[in-house]
């Protein structure tokens, strides 16, 4: 389980304070890209993984409203490929 923790301001001015949580990170990024496209403005992203009780600050320029999932997944698998043949 991933939770986000974030602070913004929704479309209609309205400051706003709330988490997510879901099965993966990817899930989590997705969804703050996707209120992101619908007109929020993210004013801070922290980050938990499930079990740690370790938050990570993430920086809200990350978040265009672009799809984040298949680059985030694309970059993992390079990543494993670089780890096996090294």
């Amino acid at each position: 389980m991933s939770i986000v923790d974030f602070e913004s301001i929704d479309p209609r001015g309205i400051h706003r304070q709330q988490s997510y949580g879901d099965r993966d990170p990817e899930s989590c990024f997705e969804m703050l890209s996707l209120l992101v496209r619908n007109g929020w403005q993210l004013i801070r992203v922290d980050y938990f993984a499930s079990g740690t009780g370790i938050g990570m600050k993430l920086p809200i320029e990350a978040f265009t409203g672009e799809p984040m999932r298949a680059p985030i997944r694309l970059l993992e698998e390079e990543w494993k490929e670089l780890i096996v043949n090294s």
